[in-house]
């Protein structure tokens, strides 16, 4: 007599009409009912089509949310209770499950990333500590092992992760390493690093700068990071935005020889505290565009680009504001 599931008896072409109709919560629920079932549907590769997954980390909680389609699908909660309880709570119901709350996390993460082929347009892993947290080193001890766990979730899959947008909330470059490694960098196009602390801090991009993944990308931004690679290893993006420590006058040059040949660069937005060999500019750039009405203390300037319609222009303000732009000309 058949022991399994009734299901199983069905033919696969009717079996596939089937899991076509179920959604995202019927097919997990199915994956429970038995072992067949279960191996059953992981033979078919379904996919999830997920068009936005967060992954947010605090003190004692976290928070899944995906995006199907545009529209919220699921948000799911996990409230840390004791050491080893955690309460798992989504719109619907709440349940109680003898675990730690971040390998919760985790298990519901290998299952619904494993189901997922289509490119996810925003992948966002967000460790925020909160106002309560003034120990980050704390933090980022409990946060390893989930990092880990993501880590080992994202490299075990058949094929890597489609993003075309990764945002991270972090407190080092060795975060990073632990998730955008594992991404396609085909796919990949913007990457945004958020610090996780409420004041500026330095971020090492040494590693990170020497991935297909970077290397692939058009756009890259941080908040509330300061970094110093070298500016040969954002000459690449279309679009720039970021603090140094220091950038150079010769690093304006470089930037001004090398975006001028680039037809698809957008902007670069730069920040720094200061600028090294300042009184070199007017040498290696010329004399400054002189525009009426703007503040005397901005220096600017153009360069036609031959054949094209267009023209680069740097302006570098007061501030130590730096902005370089493509500029369309009518």
């Amino acid at each position: 007599m058949f022991s399994g599931s009734p299901l199983l008896l069905l033919p696969d072409l009717v079996m596939d009409e089937v899991l076509k109709n179920l959604d995202m919560n019927s097919l997990l629920t199915l994956k429970k009912v038995s072992r067949g079932l279960r191996v059953f549907i992981a033979r078919k590769k379904l996919d999830f089509e997920i068009s936005t997954l967060t992954i947010s980390v605090k003190k004692d909680v976290a928070c899944l949310t995906l995006f199907i389609d545009g529209e919220q699908y699921a948000c799911i909660e996990y409230g840390r209770k004791d050491e080893n309880v955690t309460l798992v709570s989504t719109l619907h119901k709440k349940n109680l499950v003898s675990m730690e709350y971040l390998d919760a996390l985790s298990k519901d993460l290998e299952i619904i990333l494993k189901h997922q082929k289509s490119i996810i347009e925003k992948f966002e892993v967000l460790i925020s500590g909160g106002p309560e947290i003034n120990n980050f080193d704390i933090l980022e001890h409990q946060t390893k092992k989930f990092l880990t766990d993501l880590k080992n979730i994202l490299k075990c899959r058949e094929s890597l992760i489609k993003a075309k947008f990764l945002k991270m909330e972090i407190l080092n470059q060795n975060q990073v390493m632990q998730v955008l490694p594992f991404l396609n960098a085909k796919t990949l196009d913007a990457i945004l690093l958020s610090n996780s602390r409420g004041s500026m801090n330095f971020l090492n991009l040494y590693h990170i700068a020497n991935l297909d993944q970077w290397k692939n990308a058009s756009a890259f931004q941080t908040e509330r990071f300061i970094v110093s690679q070298a500016m040969v290893d954002f000459a690449h993006f279309s679009y720039t935005g970021t603090i140094f420590e220091t950038i150079s006058a010769g690093d304006l040059l470089y930037l001004k020889e090398t975006l001028i040949g680039k037809p698809s660069f957008d902007e670069m937005r730069l920040r720094c505290k200061f600028i090294l060999n300042e009184k070199f500019l007017v040498e290696l750039l010329g004399e400054p565009v002189v525009n009426d009405g703007l503040d005397s203390r901005l220096k600017m300037w153009e360069f036609d680009v031959p054949e094209e319609k267009r023209k680069l222009t740097i302006k570098v303000c007061p501030c130590m504001s730096i902005i370089i732009s493509n500029v369309e000309e009518a």
